[in-house]
């Protein structure tokens, strides 16, 4: 018994890391001491109540360690933080706050097990890289930090949690890395013979990114009829692409990929690591360079999604919710400010613009819960009609902004860009391992252009814009490693797209879904000849993720 409470105390107070830890050992070594005098000297009585009073205090010291430590991870928890850091006098100290990406769509998706998982594995590294050298906490659901007593270790502890967070990150190792190079290189080769569409190389820009306006919605693509006029009038009027498809399923993927043509990665967001981000190109930051002026305009909150890292590092000014005042914001929505106010501000500002100029918005009105402005055009009370009657709202919206473009003359000189951050399976409940969740418009006009009513049918990704519209300019893009020129004679017809925990591509020959959890394809009707294009793409995208 002595034995067992011996070892039993030394594994427990490795768990606990409060700063009085160190004080069952003497408990410890009195409950021994004291038992093994009575075993010696039994007629000395006094000693067992020492050691009944002993045995007492050790349980309710343990007790007390226990109720410091948080249940799942074994860190400290919120209230041991809080006695902490009152009593904190370190004159060399660091706090240190990790915040966990994505934990809710991991409970959502894969179930509160899996995400439990998750916050035990992060705990268990930050455990390893920093409980030597400070105290590690639990401070809330998805909250841990880290009070270190010396800040000069900080770089060294941290590099070190890095190493085992990415020792646990899943790795998509299907082929060897040459034939990876391969079969990502010969997708990229899209020679250098295309179509000139512009009548000068820098006209003006605005890029229009349309929040949720999936291809089943917009009738020149084989969606719901009337929903969408003003768009299917504009790819009359210019470049049609009708055939691609977002890389992603939300905002945050839509942005990276519309800004530094990044594909959506299935298990983690690019827009959360800035850092990465910085390393890679960004078209607004090409057209500075070639003398535009940039903004970017999303009348909600900036710092929503990271999207104020990833703004403030590629345009030189943008336009936030905390630009507009009176009835703009007195009819203020969950999002931000409707669209009608956005598109307004947008064309005040580019008529007095310096040009060239590239200026990007970002409705938000299309966004559920669909409460719109105005009379109903497309009247039900369902998730379906609501989402079609907020498209058709976002869509008059521009309508009305591209009127008074035309009418002042900007449109003359103006490209107009149009793309979808994403798709939506708010209609017609498709799946979201199928083409069909994927598919967006993406159209160029205005009068810069040379030609309308074009149609191209090339099967393309959202993160083919940027290589397309730079070709245009006369500009280079081979830094964009997974954008190509749809116009070019060579193109191969490809598209990828992910899901958490999966991905897929879009052929000619049909289309391929592979679920990342059960490593087999779900959707299968080209998977002998897209199987091994999917994996070698996935397997780029994640080392492309990893390589800074």
């Amino acid at each position: 018994s002595i034995l067992y409470l011996s070892l039993s105390t030394i594994f427990v107070s490795k768990q606990f890391k409060n700063r009085s830890k160190a004080l069952i050992y003497p408990l410890m070594i009195f409950l021994v001491a004291e038992t093994i005098i009575q075993i010696l000297v039994p007629d000395l009585h006094v000693s067992w109540l020492c050691v009944t009073l002993l045995s007492v205090l050790y349980f309710i010291y343990c007790s007390e360690m226990w109720n410091q430590l948080d249940g799942l991870t074994g860190l400290l928890n919120q209230n041991s933080f809080l006695n902490r850091s009152e009593e904190m006098n370190y004159t060399n100290g660091m706090l240190i706050v990790y915040d966990v990406d994505d934990l809710k769509h991991v409970n959502d998706v894969f179930g509160h097990v899996k995400g439990d998982l998750c916050l035990s594995i992060i705990a268990d590294c930050i455990k390893k890289a920093y409980a030597k050298y400070g105290y590690c906490y639990r401070f809330g659901g998805d909250e841990f930090c880290v009070l270190l007593k010396n800040s000069r270790i900080e770089e060294a502890c941290s590099s070190q949690f890095e190493s085992f967070i990415e020792k646990k990150r899943k790795k998509y190792n299907y082929l060897p890395e040459q034939e990876v190079a391969q079969v990502v290189d010969s997708l990229m080769h899209t020679g250098t013979d295309y179509p000139r569409l512009l009548k000068t190389e820098r006209p003006n820009i605005v890029f229009l990114l349309l929040e949720s306006f999936t291809a089943n919605a917009v009738e020149v693509l084989g969606g719901i009829p009337g929903v969408t006029p003003n768009l299917n009038q504009l790819a009359k009027e210019g470049v049609l692409f009708t055939n691609i498809y977002a890389t992603g399923s939300r905002s945050d993927r839509g942005m990276v990929a519309a800004i530094s043509a990044v594909p959506s990665h299935p298990a983690v967001a690019m827009i959360k690591y800035p850092n990465k981000i910085m390393e890679r190109p960004r078209f607004p930051k090409d057209l500075e360079e070639a003398g535009y002026s940039t903004r970017y305009y999303y009348a909600g909150d900036i710092d929503f999604g990271s999207f104020r890292s990833l703004v403030t590092m590629s345009f030189q000014g943008m336009v936030t919710e905390d630009d507009f005042s009176g009835e703009a914001m007195a009819n203020r929505f969950k999002w931000g400010v409707h669209d009608q106010y956005m598109f307004e501000r947008l064309y005040e500002d580019i008529a007095k613009a310096r040009q060239p100029f590239m200026y990007m918005a970002f409705n938000m009105s299309s966004h559920e819960p669909f409460n719109v402005p105005g009379e109903v055009a497309i009247p039900g009370d369902d998730t379906e009609h609501k989402f079609l009657n907020a498209i058709h709202y976002s869509d008059a919206c521009i309508g009305e902004f591209i009127r008074k473009c035309k009418a002042s003359g900007i449109w003359d000189n103006t490209l107009f860009i149009l793309m979808a951050d994403h798709g939506t399976r708010h209609i017609r409940h498709v799946d979201p391992s199928t083409p069909a969740a994927y598919h967006i418009p993406l159209i160029l006009s205005g009068g810069a252009l040379n030609v309308q009513d074009t149609v191209v049918t090339t099967i393309g990704s959202q993160t083919d814009m940027v290589a397309t519209v730079l070709a245009q300019l006369g500009m280079d893009h081979s830094g964009y490693k997974f954008s190509r020129n749809l116009l070019a004679d060579q193109v191969i017809p490809f598209a990828f797209f992910s899901y958490p925990n999966g991905a897929g591509v879009v052929t000619e020959k049909g289309s391929a879904y592979f679920s990342l959890q059960s490593q087999t394809f779900v959707e299968k009707d080209s998977v002998k000849e897209d199987g091994r294009l999917l994996k070698a793409y996935l397997q780029a995208i994640n080392e492309d993720f990893n390589r800074q």
